[in-house]
């Protein structure tokens, strides 16, 4: 769902721009009598630009705050197709080429989608990069003795030595770990080699162990 939410915001986003550039055409600013004319439609434009550009990075990035931008470029296109149509059917001879009509239909069916697509990816109980919101350790596969073992007598070292392995995947939680240590609880995936490790850190160095490796991917297999 991350990567067609983030596709339906780049289409959403050109099909807008794309409209954007025939209103220029249209000269739009006299059509809804905007404010300082040109230089108003000009600079009215700057945070939509902004906010197109942002979500882009964002969405790649699966960053929870591009989640409103993506919300408010949907709804640009939802608004703009509901406004010319509205200026379509008062009689205005604007946007009414067949290439205006195509790309205002387009428009609004991208950014429905994209609204879909949203909704989805906030409703998921899950962040925008596919980890779940809240885990457990019930399918580890390991038992709750072999777990203590590697608490007690498990590799040691400082947290940011894990963080290596080129392609790992991290994620932290607030919580204790398996065996019931720690105040956070960090999880490293690392896809390639098909396994992930825990690493729960009390913040006193007190019995922080790397337990692991466990086999799978640990956003499906500690999903509560």
């Amino acid at each position: 769902m991350r990567e067609a939410h983030l596709w339906l915001f780049v289409a959403t986003s050109t099909l807008l721009i794309v409209h954007e550039i025939d209103s220029a055409f249209f000269k739009e600013w006299e059509l809804l009598h905007l404010p300082f004319g040109h230089q108003g439609f000009v600079l009215v434009h700057a945070p939509l630009a902004a906010a197109i550009l942002a979500g882009v990075v964002g969405l790649s990035r699966a960053s929870a705050w591009a989640w409103p931008v993506s919300g408010v470029v949907a709804a640009a296109g939802i608004f703009a197709f509901t406004l010319h149509t509205v200026l379509i059917r008062k009689g205005h001879p604007e946007f009414t080429v067949p290439a205006s009509r195509l790309i205002l239909g387009l428009l609004l069916l991208c950014s429905l989608a994209q609204a879909g697509a949203l909704v989805a990816s906030m409703t998921a109980r899950r962040t925008p990069d596919g980890w779940p919101l809240a885990i457990t350790f019930n399918r580890l596969g390991v038992s709750e003795k072999e777990l203590e073992r590697q608490q007690e007598h498990g590799r040691r070292e400082p947290e940011h030595n894990l963080w290596a392995a080129p392609g790992e995947l991290r994620h932290v939680y607030g919580g204790h770990g398996p065996t019931g240590h720690g105040m956070t609880t960090a999880v490293y995936y690392v896809p390639d080699a098909g396994v992930f490790y825990l690493y729960s850190n009390c913040g006193q160095n007190h019995g922080d162990s790397v337990l692991g490796p466990f086999a799978g991917d640990p956003r499906e297999i500690l999903a509560n």
